[in-house]
C-alpha cells in the first residue's frame, strides 16, 4: 500500500483528469504537513481537511461548513 504522500502525489500527478473542483481542493493541500489520526493520514489547510484512510485509494474531504465529500 503507497504512503499518504505517495497518493497524494499520484493524484497530483492525474490532475489533468479532474474536474476544476478537485483540482482547487488538491492545490489547497499542496506543502501541507500530514498527521496520523486513528487509521487515516490527514493535512489541513484554510479551514478545509484532507483524509487519507489506510483502506482506501480515495480522499475525503471536509470543507469549513463541517460537509463531507469523497474526491
Amino acid at each position: 500500500m503507497r504512503t499518504a504522500e505517495e497518493r497524494f502525489i499520484f493524484y497530483w500527478d492525474r490532475r489533468k483528469e479532474m474536474n476544476q473542483f478537485q483540482k482547487n481542493i488538491l492545490s489547497v493541500f499542496e506543502g501541507q504537513k500530514w498527521f496520523r489520526f486513528g487509521n487515516s493520514w490527514r493535512r489541513k489547510a484554510d479551514g478545509w481537511e484532507l483524509i487519507l484512510d489506510d483502506h482506501s485509494e480515495n480522499f475525503i474531504i471536509i470543507d469549513p461548513q463541517g460537509i463531507e465529500k469523497e474526491i
